[in-house]
């Protein structure tokens, strides 16, 4: 199944990245439709943003305008406020995991309620987090930020290590489920994420205005030797020659992961 796919499966998302990957994370959510991205505020702000009418029917509008019916709420928990405030010595009353968690099961049941509230609109859940690495004296251990409950709320978990992405977690996917299949088998390069040019066989959208082929998606079947000008298919014979800048990516194969 493809990432993307997997993705849109997920209720509740957990991504989890080094500092070297911030870009790569970008890059991933760049391909999902209708993202709401949430950093750098308290975490009431968030909570109060989706007990209100007002957003609700914003949503819904968005939803009914642009022709989707399901929008992705992305809660980067690394630079998320809460009003439990740190000491001095940077200890939060109940603890920052703690905090963390009580907030993601909050925000987790009030987007299953709008959810089931308007079958015009769903919402799904992704959530960011930085992973860590630390040493004992048997192994490495990988660790998010936020603890191990995170892990057990989320229905799918990805992690950004290095120059590699592995699923750890798969609540939908019955064969990782029966299988346990190792991490290092379902790790692909996250070199495609970061690639700013087409590849052959890429879904892609003309969103040059005024042209023949203007809103059509279609299949990217050839590369000029110069590597910014790409012969699109349209199906039955019909293809059309373009400059990179007249195309938007809209699905990478090379991002299946199995």
């Amino acid at each position: 199944m493809n990432l993307l796919d997997k993705i849109q499966n997920s209720n509740t998302t957990l991504i989890g990245f080094d500092t070297q990957n911030e870009i790569s994370v970008e890059k991933l959510l760049r391909f999902l439709p209708s993202v709401s991205l949430f950093e750098n505020v308290e975490a009431n702000e968030v909570l109060e943003h989706f007990n209100s009418l007002v957003h609700f029917r914003d949503y819904k509008l968005d939803s009914l305008l642009n022709g989707h019916s399901v929008n992705y709420i992305v809660v980067n928990l690394s630079t998320i406020y809460f009003n439990d405030k740190p000491d001095a010595l940077n200890f939060y009353p109940l603890g920052k995991s703690k905090a963390i968690n009580n907030f993601v099961k909050e925000l987790q049941s009030l987007i299953y309620t709008l959810s089931n509230t308007e079958s015009l609109v769903k919402f799904k859940l992704i959530l960011l987090t930085n992973i860590y690495v630390t040493l004992t004296p048997m192994n490495v251990q990988v660790q998010f930020k936020g603890g191990m409950t995170l892990i057990y709320a989320a229905d799918l978990v990805i992690k950004f290590l290095g120059d590699s992405l592995s699923i750890e977690k798969d609540r939908y996917d019955s064969d990782y489920l029966k299988s346990g299949v190792k991490e290092e088998l379902r790790e692909i390069s996250i070199k495609s994420l970061l690639k700013e040019s087409f590849e052959e066989n890429d879904k892609v959208k003309v969103i040059k205005p005024g042209y023949k082929y203007h809103g059509k998606n279609g299949t990217v079947i050839d590369i000029s030797p110069q590597g910014s000008f790409y012969t699109v298919n349209f199906g039955k014979d019909e293809s059309a020659y373009f400059h990179e800048s007249d195309l938007k990516l809209v699905k990478r194969p090379s991002l299946w992961l199995n």
